[in-house]
């Protein structure tokens, strides 16, 4: 009897940790050895539902070393942050207590994040201070007046207050439009309303990065809350990226698949497909191309179930191409 178990990748993307090589004396730039060091590679970072890399082409230093612990590491307490904390947005000022910090998947720096006083969380790049993401539901939130009411359509309010949220941060002509998704939610009186979810986000050769703002807003008109990326590095993305010109990033992921093996007794059958890539720094400073993927596996019988029908299983795989 065939079963099918689809596991999700978890989002983006994301990211753990990198070492840097150095120390090692300049070749000539047209000696092959050298020119080998400058191209490409794909790595797998981490799976979903099973997956390795053989040891002789694994890339130790991504797949076990400090970047995992970063990106695909949880929140933890940060002995730096500062106690309180308060940050202005929108003319008003919101203040909090520390809760925990965490390297954001794709992002070269940590977020501290707050409970607040006056808002549900914030958080602020550790590095700077600066405000990178606000949640502004509270107990109260849904009782403040709402614009929605004098409007014939709530999405293009919606849209309207995502881009003048967004617009403090980037500038949205080089976003282009941005993606768009819609949950279906209540409020705590159990009237139905939408959140519309709003992702302007800077490219590079058509290719994400993690250079964005993401708003929500929902149906009422209301701000409910927005997240920055890692904006500051995206200049860094842009000169680094000329490495990554000629690269073909859907063969780089199938050239790593021949280097995973999931199951002892599976085959791919399906993909592998990708789900998403983007441009992000890690916290060491290397500019890399992280990327979401899956495939589907036939299972063969094993001697153990000899009459057993094969079955198929989807995993997900995340790679770093640096």
């Amino acid at each position: 009897m065939k079963k099918i178990a689809m596991i999700l990748l978890a989002a983006l993307l994301v990211l753990n940790t990198f070492a840097c090589t150095g120390g090692s004396e300049k070749q000539a730039v047209n000696q092959p050895q050298d020119l080998e060091k400058t191209q490409p590679k794909c790595y797998l970072f981490s799976s979903a539902n099973g997956g390795l890399q053989s040891k002789d082409s694994a890339d130790t230093a991504v797949y076990e070393g400090e970047l995992m612990s970063q990106w695909g590491g949880s929140s933890f307490k940060a002995s730096d942050a500062p106690a309180k904390a308060s940050v202005t947005y929108g003319g008003e000022t919101y203040t909090g207590t520390y809760r925990d910090s965490e390297y954001r998947m794709g992002n070269s720096y940590i977020t501290h994040y707050y409970t607040g006083d006056n808002c549900y969380e914030f958080g602020i790049n550790s590095e700077n201070g600066k405000l990178v993401g606000i949640n502004f539901q509270t107990e109260s939130f849904y009782k403040k007046e709402s614009a929605a009411s004098e409007l014939r359509n709530a999405r293009e309010r919606a849209e309207e207050v995502a881009r003048e949220c967004a617009a403090n941060f980037v500038n949205l002509e080089e976003c282009g439009e941005p993606t768009v998704s819609v949950v279906p939610l209540g409020d705590e009186s159990g009237a139905a309303m939408d959140l519309y979810q709003y992702f302007f986000c800077r490219k590079l050769n058509g290719i994400e990065t993690r250079a964005y703002v993401a708003v929500r807003v929902n149906s009422r008109g209301m701000l409910v809350s927005f997240s920055l990326g890692d904006l500051d590095s995206f200049d860094k993305m842009e000169a680094d990226s000329v490495r990554f010109d000629s690269l073909n990033i859907e063969d780089e992921v199938r050239k790593a698949f021949q280097n995973i093996h999931p199951f002892p007794n599976g085959t791919i059958v399906e993909g592998p497909d990708i789900d998403r890539a983007f441009y992000a720094v890690t916290p060491q400073g290397e500019t890399v191309i992280t990327v979401a993927a899956g495939a589907t596996f036939l299972l063969q019988q094993t001697d153990e179930q000899p009459t057993q029908d094969p079955d198929t299983l989807s995993a997900g795989y995340e790679f770093i191409i640096k």
